[in-house]
């Protein structure tokens, strides 16, 4: 019987397939550890553009502000737009913009002054728009994917799959911290108190930055897109289901 209860390590078990089993819930992991990891976990990069960049570290928070500004926007757009295109739509569009923001933002020329700064958080708006959307949404669509769950195997394992859907997340922050390093090496980042970075450090900090964020978008918008399979249609659908 598929909604019979199981207990104990059957119950584990049980979850883990389901979990792994549900296409849209794959999806929707994917993009959220691509978002921890790539761009919640990667701000200390942020802090270094200013540090050696702009070499201006009292910024960094009016920055990191209006760059969360489409965040805002988007809170008050969001029912709207995800009423008439669906979320996955949504979330799809905004990605794919974050995307192509980080590749544009290579070759934006930014002067390590006060313009350049303006011109820097600019890019990081056009960055965080994807970010911002599915940070709004990702709890919504979780649900949607265990009600397809449901649905499918006539268990109620929410709790179980709410579960491993946040261990990815926190192996995420993790997998951001690692991103920092990997990163900071590959560009010549010399350790130490007394370090003294190459000229040259700065710029090539930005631009990791740019690439780490494009990456986070580019990833979340694949999967979002090609393994995420809850439309439009059939977002109505299960809303009709949760209402009867």
């Amino acid at each position: 019987d598929s909604g019979e209860n199981v207990t104990g390590m059957g119950a584990f078990f049980s979850a883990f397939k389901s979990f792994f089993t549900n296409r849209a819930m794959v999806g929707a992991t994917i993009a959220s550890v691509a978002s921890v990891a790539l761009f919640n976990s990667t701000m200390a990069l942020n802090n270094m553009v200013f540090q050696y960049f702009f070499q201006d570290t009292g910024k960094v928070g009016v920055a990191m502000i209006g760059s969360y500004a489409p965040m805002i926007v988007f809170m008050a757009l969001l029912g709207k737009l995800t009423a008439k295109f669906g979320k996955k739509s949504v979330i799809v569009t905004c990605m794919l913009i974050g995307a192509v923001s980080g590749l544009v933002s290579l070759f934006v020329p930014i002067s390590a002054d006060t313009t350049g700064m303006l011109v820097y958080i600019v890019c990081l708006m056009g960055l965080n728009v994807g970010n911002a959307v599915f940070q709004i949404s990702v709890w919504a669509i979780v649900a949607d994917c265990i009600e397809v769950n449901y649905r499918k195997t006539g268990k109620s394992e929410e709790g179980s799959l709410y579960a491993l859907y946040s261990f990815f997340r926190k192996l995420a922050q993790g997998i951001g911290q690692a991103v920092v390093s990997w990163g900071l090496i590959a560009i010549g980042f010399v350790e130490g108190d007394n370090a003294v970075q190459a000229d040259d450090f700065g710029g090539k900090v930005k631009n990791l930055y740019f690439i780490v964020l494009a990456a986070g978008s580019l990833i979340a918008f694949l999967s979002m897109a090609f393994i995420y399979n809850i439309g439009k249609k059939e977002e109505q659908e299960l809303a009709k289901t949760v209402e009867k």
